[in-house]
């Protein structure tokens, strides 16, 4: 699985690079900055039959939003991207990595030191690194990764066509994987329900994206959404009446009537999926995640293609996360008797703990 994966992380720069080789592009030169020990990857690498000698050399500032596991994996994953294209640190290529530790203050610091040190290009991991580059320069182009929605937290107006000087690789839900899990895991499934809260924006606009990728999938999704007791207990039973399979939604509303909701559909012996790994921690069966690592090697073929001048950022639309691991509750999963061998090699198995009321 790990080999078919790092062709696929591969095949849509190949050609790019090939226009690099080709095209005898200016070189730009990069200051002196702190140098950082190479991480570890867990893709799979792979012999470079044609090395090439790279004479360009360029100084990327990293922003890391904050020391977790999530923003160190998309760290990781851009490093071993750039090493495999041929840039390594010390020799053609200078990286200074700075935390912002969740705090603004610093995040703007950090972002106005990268600035200073006329970096050619600022990776800016998390939303609080993405936004803080944003405001610090207009300039410098910048590539962003882990943030979900760049048109709700103000970065961007457009996706398709970035107004500003960034562009990246967003870890937003990944609605389509999670829809065609519930294929995978029952393949005569034909229904799917929606639960979620009447008002809550975020699953209004997870809906309408389940809406759109289930019809691709040959699946019927119908969405149930309550705001009080009296509606919650109608669109439930309608719910779990209706559907092959429940997909469930991370707000108020679940919050509220989770331990309800899995009493009634394991009575109904109808499987809940969901749109968080939190929930499947808490009782439900299974979701898709985006591998990280994988978004991070995603925004180094975009920052080379930018450092190239391949094309100008407002012509490189934001990304998705095309690689995703699943996330299974080990009791639920056992309780249907499923066979979890067409996981892919990033699954994690969770076992089910009590759900909070």
């Amino acid at each position: 699985m790990r080999k078919s994966v790092s062709r696929l992380l591969r095949r849509s720069f190949a050609l790019l690079l090939s226009c690099v080789i080709l095209c005898a592009l200016c070189s730009c030169s990069g200051g002196d900055t702190t140098q950082t020990t190479a991480p570890t990857s867990t893709l799979p690498k792979e012999p470079v039959t044609n090395p090439i000698d790279y004479t360009e050399s360029y100084t990327i500032s990293v922003l890391k939003s904050d020391d977790n596991a999530e923003n160190d994996d998309a760290y990781v994953g851009f490093m071993a991207a750039l090493e495999e294209n041929g840039f390594v640190e010390g020799d053609n290529l200078s990286v200074t990595v700075l935390t912002c530790e969740g705090d603004e203050d610093k995040a703007s610091t950090a972002a106005q030191d990268a600035v200073k040190e006329d970096t050619d290009l600022i990776y800016a991991i998390g939303e609080l690194a993405a936004s803080s580059a944003s405001k610090a320069t207009s300039e410098i182009p910048v590539v962003f990764a882990c943030v979900a929605d760049p048109i709700e937290t103000g970065l961007l107006t457009s996706c398709e066509k970035p107004d500003k000087n960034l562009t990246g690789v967003s870890d937003y839900t990944p609605v389509r994987e999670q829809l065609q899990l519930i294929k995978t895991l029952f393949p005569d499934a034909k229904t799917v329900s929606g639960l979620y809260y009447t008002s809550d924006e975020e699953s209004i606009l997870i809906s309408t994206l389940a809406q759109e990728e289930a019809k691709a999938l040959g699946l019927e999704y119908t969405a149930y959404t309550a705001a009080t007791k009296k509606e919650y207990e109608s669109a439930l039973s309608s719910a779990l009446e209706k559907g092959d399979a429940l997909y469930l939604f991370d707000d108020s509303l679940t919050e509220t009537y989770l331990s309800e909701i899995l009493s009634g559909a394991k009575d109904s012996k109808i499987p809940v999926f969901s749109t968080t790994e939190n929930l499947v921690e808490q009782g439900c069966l299974a979701t898709c995640f985006p591998v990280h690592e994988a978004i991070g090697y995603s925004s180094a073929e975009i920052a080379l293609i930018i450092l190239k001048d391949l094309k100008p950022v407002s012509d490189i639309a934001v990304e998705y996360a095309h690689i995703c691991g699943e996330c299974v509750n080990s009791s639920v999963a056992d309780s249907f008797s499923l066979d979890l061998s067409a996981l892919s090699s990033y699954s994690r198995i969770v076992g089910e703990e009590e759900p909070t009321t």
